[in-house]
């Protein structure tokens, strides 16, 4: 048996990666407060169509996965806008939310670094 596919599908582009729902979702609660016009412009990504996932999960809207491509310059303020929830008041955070806030932390740098690439 043969996997034929489109790699397009599936592989981001240079300056692109792939987040899940709940990670935009998260970001968009994070940064809000501070960069509301860029939590718009990521809450914009969720209206796009989720990449395929071809199995019985693919319609449950928590399962879905997007493409982010977003501008250099606006991954590192989604960066510094973590970063200054992460090193503000831990109390004011919600329990759990720090975790959250390292986690995607880690993933929106990355994605920065990728796209210095």
């Amino acid at each position: 048996m043969t996997l034929e596919f489109d790699m397009n599908l599936i592989m981001p582009e240079d300056n692109t990666a792939i987040f899940s729902r709940g990670a935009l979702e998260m970001t968009i609660k994070l940064i809000k407060s501070s960069e509301p016009d860029l939590a718009v412009e990521v809450g914009d990504i969720l209206e796009q169509e989720p990449l395929p996932t071809g199995h019985e999960f693919s319609h449950d809207p928590n399962q879905h996965m997007f493409h982010v491509r977003l501008p250099p310059s606006k991954i590192r303020t989604i960066v510094g806008a973590i970063l200054n929830v992460m090193e503000g008041d831990q109390q004011e955070l919600p329990l759990g939310m720090s975790v959250v806030a390292k986690a995607l932390f880690k993933d929106w740098t990355d994605l920065a670094q990728l796209s210095l690439r």
